[in-house]
């Protein structure tokens, strides 16, 4: 996947996420298509290490997820390269990871037991979905797509459909917006009913 940076592009969201200097020499992110070892079966896995010369290392479940669109792989690249972003913040710059999320990092705390992850789904659901939404329909322009924008912004909520900020959204809402992930994810509606795809069918 090519990231062309624009103002609002993919490119500009994970080389720079925050505009600051520090990040664009510690960024540095692995991914690699495998089976992924966890409980359920993510389309992505992104290891809580960071490693030197790899920087942090993401899994692709492409194995599994074979009736889903370019639209979906690309929503699930740019989140978990988010949850890239963080875990380099928390491991390299943990005083400006204090800083800039303090609410995550009193969440980690809280509940430090269960990992980073939960924190992290919090965290992109109050600060990232309306960027993510912005890059990834910047994204999918440059790939000739062409779609109601309300579209970019509910799929910008896959992966965080279990954080208060999605439950708190009105449940037409949430309807909506679990059926246009589903259906992307696995050609199928929340109900189990077949449904044309938006994207075209990734070939992984």
């Amino acid at each position: 996947m090519i990231l062309k940076k624009t103002r609002d592009s993919p490119g500009n969201m994970i080389a720079n996420f925050t505009n600051d200097p520090w990040n664009s020499t510690r960024f540095n992110w692995t991914v690699k298509s495998g089976g992924i070892s966890c409980d359920g079966p993510p389309a992505g896995q992104t290891l809580s290490l960071y490693i030197v010369a790899t920087g942090v290392t993401t899994a692709f479940n492409s194995f599994t997820y074979t009736d889903s669109t370019d639209l979906s792989w690309a929503r699930t690249m740019l989140y978990e390269s988010i949850h890239a972003y963080l875990i380099t913040c928390y491991i390299r710059n943990p005083r400006g990871l204090v800083a800039d999320y303090p609410v995550m990092f009193q969440e980690w705390i809280a509940d430090s037991n269960k990992g980073l992850n939960n924190p992290q789904h919090e965290e992109i659901s109050r600060s990232f979905v309306k960027s993510f939404g912005d890059a990834f329909e910047v994204y999918l322009i440059t790939k000739g797509y062409n779609l109601d924008k309300q579209f970019y912004q509910d799929m910008a909520w896959g992966g965080l459909e279990e954080t208060d900020a999605f439950k708190n959204l009105s449940e037409a809402d949430r309807k909506r917006i679990s059926n246009v992930i589903q259906v992307e994810l696995h050609g199928t509606n929340m109900n189990g009913n077949p449904k044309p795809q938006k994207g075209k069918k990734a070939g992984c």
